[in-house]
């Protein structure tokens, strides 16, 4: 069985991944999402400009060709090149086994010799092993191969050092280490923040651990339970397989506040069904949860979470302002009904440290439409360029002030902290700003404090569609609003040579028509929640 730092790194993150990329359907695949596609290709390009402030060498050797690969980089290690970039690290187990057992450890500068662990656990026999280091450094102190060693690099689009890509480093220097015979400390270099040091023997033990973890679940074919997780989960491939099997049997991660720990803790309770949770006393749970809600009131998390599982189950919401375990009981001034109101979202390239677009939706109480309602009209304020930002920030501020009264209502609190990162970027007065801030209604905020709702998420998508509200493209996102806004940029470049070019084109068609939908969605679920609660 080979092993790879790829299906390592996938175990870490989700385990169902590395089991459904060797056992899965690869017809039960989505494609890559446009926004995976383009962090991709910025993490390729990134990798890129590194490389190219290194003088390397690079094994020659056919694409998937590992063996030769391997042996095209020990090669270049034996020769005592400087630098190697893409090189290939492969390991019989059972030799690597051996060699760890008396390898000794090097640190950068000082070669403290200590006694590296032994892998104990597991059947090794038949095991190979394979890693793709960014970077091979060449390092002074005594190995097999002379008066050097290697140490691996990773070139990361990160700004952070996660703790998989450390996890991920110790992997490349064990298999160092059974080459060379020693082990080396590994390195990575992040996006922002230059070198970052890896200490291998901090996190030998557990990458040794995760190792036959995700070995054994390989190996005896183990598929691992569904867990639906928002966030990594809704740009995995697999996401729509595991989806289906989650909502078929209402697995319980499908509940909002049922975080693995708490899923554990409830499976301890013999809870695996909605209905097993909705009977739960919210009492019983406490001793399981305390250790899993931070600076959450406990009393609360467990009845939230059970009336969460009722809300589901009746496909109703539920309100929490009568509730005894609930102090913040809701009042119509937190939510006011305005002869002008507008409705506020922004769309921003976080990369470019840039909010490209401010849409707002105002509706106006005082006009009515043919079918007596209140008129509604969308309005935006847009920088074609990152370079517009500042003008199109200024335009957005003498419009909000032609209503000075209105409320602004907006979902989460993104819209209210980049009102107070654009002042200071462009030193606006605080009188042209400060008096904003008060008029920010945030709606999400409102509706998570009040209302348990019969929704997988409390996003605003998830929460808008319960209602019954529509996106126009419902494959649209903020995050496809990134890509977007990156292609169109693009264009607007290639077409600086062509006046009659200079158009708003389907990019930007696509991110305002999305900006209005949020608005818009914001608005019916404010005014959802006006009717329920009052």
């Amino acid at each position: 069985m080979l092993i790879t730092d790829k299906i390592l790194f996938n175990y870490q993150r989700c385990q169902r991944k590395s089991y459904m990329n060797l056992y899965g359907n690869p017809s039960e695949q989505s494609p890559l999402s446009d926004l995976m596609e383009k962090i991709h290709q910025d993490s390729y390009a990134y990798r890129q400009s590194i490389l190219d402030q290194v003088a390397y060498q690079e094994p020659l050797y056919q694409p998937g060709d590992w063996s030769s690969g391997a042996q095209a980089t020990l090669d270049l290690m034996k020769q005592g090149v400087d630098c190697i970039a893409n090189g290939v690290l492969l390991v019989d187990a059972h030799p690597f086994q051996e060699v760890s057992a008396l390898s000794s450890v090097a640190e950068p500068m000082s070669f403290s010799h200590r006694e590296m662990p032994i892998w104990l656990l597991g059947d090794l026999d038949g095991v190979t092993l394979v890693s793709f280091p960014s970077l091979l450094m060449k390092k002074t102190g005594a190995s097999d191969l002379g008066d050097w060693y290697y140490q691996p690099i990773d070139i990361k689009f990160s700004k952070r050092p996660k703790r998989d890509y450390q996890m991920i480093g110790a992997f490349h220097a064990q298999l160092l280490a059974a080459i060379q015979g020693l082990l080396p400390d590994a390195g990575l270099i992040l996006r922002e923040k230059g070198h970052y040091f890896v200490d291998v023997t901090k996190w030998l033990n557990l990458m040794q651990q995760t190792f036959f973890d995700c070995l054994q679940m390989l190996q005896t074919a183990t598929e691992p339970e569904v867990f639906i997780s928002r966030h990594p989960c809704e740009t995995c491939q697999w996401y729509d397989s595991c989806y289906a099997i989650a909502s078929a049997n209402r697995h319980l991660s499908l509940l909002p506040g049922v975080t693995p720990t708490r899923y554990h803790a409830l499976k301890q309770l013999n809870i695996n069904t909605w209905e097993a949770l909705a009977a739960a006393n919210p009492v019983d749970l406490i001793p399981y949860f305390e250790e899993t809600c931070q600076n959450h009131p406990v009393e609360q998390v467990t009845q939230a979470i059970v009336l969460q599982a009722q809300a589901c189950l009746q496909n109703q919401a539920i309100a929490l302002t009568n509730s005894e375990k609930h102090s913040n009981s809701f009042t119509p001034e937190q939510l006011p009904v305005a002869q002008i109101e507008l409705y506020f979202d922004i769309e921003a390239q976080p990369e470019l440290n840039l909010s490209f677009l401010h849409g707002v939706l105002k509706v106006d109480r005082t006009q009515t439409t043919p079918d007596n309602k209140p008129l509604e009209t969308f309005h935006y304020f847009l920088a074609e360029t990152p370079a517009d930002e500042g003008l199109m920030w200024e335009n957005f501020l003498q419009f909000v002030w032609e209503y000075p009264t209105a409320p602004i209502f907006h979902f989460c609190p993104y819209e209210a902290q980049e009102i107070k990162n654009l002042a200071k970027r462009y030193h606006t007065p605080a009188s042209r700003w400060r008096p904003i801030i008060p008029r920010l209604i945030d709606v999400h905020a409102l509706v998570t404090r009040h209302v348990v709702m019969p929704v997988e998420s409390y996003s605003l998508k998830a929460i808008a569609r319960s209602l019954g509200f529509q996106w126009r493209d419902p494959a649209s996102s903020g995050a496809q609003c990134i890509v977007w806004y990156d292609q169109w940029l693009k264009t607007k470049t290639e077409n600086l040579a062509d006046p009659a070019s200079q158009t708003k084109n389907e990019y930007l068609e696509s991110i305002l028509i999305y900006n209005e939908d949020d608005c818009r969605a914001t608005y019916v679920v404010k005014d959802w929640l006006v009717k329920f609660l009052t």
